[in-house]
């Protein structure tokens, strides 16, 4: 999740708008589309309780305060529609 995290902090000067907070599932959509996906496939899945994230050649746990900042840092710097 941290390569994520730089990823995003590196695009915070973007000013992009975001569905209104009364519309969650479309921000998640967005954020997913942006940067939970390789190719065709996701990197970023929820599976038994907990978080997982594919790096290179594995999938590797990752904390729930790790997917907070990145949501955190997506949606600080955006415009609310």
């Amino acid at each position: 999740m941290t390569d994520n995290i730089v990823r995003l902090a590196a695009v915070q000067t973007e000013r992009r708008i975001l569905p209104p907070p009364r519309f969650p599932m479309n921000v998640a959509r967005e954020f997913v589309a942006e940067y939970c996906t390789h190719g065709d496939g996701l990197t970023l899945r929820h599976w038994r309780g907990g978080w997982w994230q594919w790096h290179r050649v594995h999938w590797r746990e990752i904390e729930d305060r790790a997917v907070q900042a990145s949501l955190y840092i997506y949606t600080g710097e955006r415009v609310v529609g």
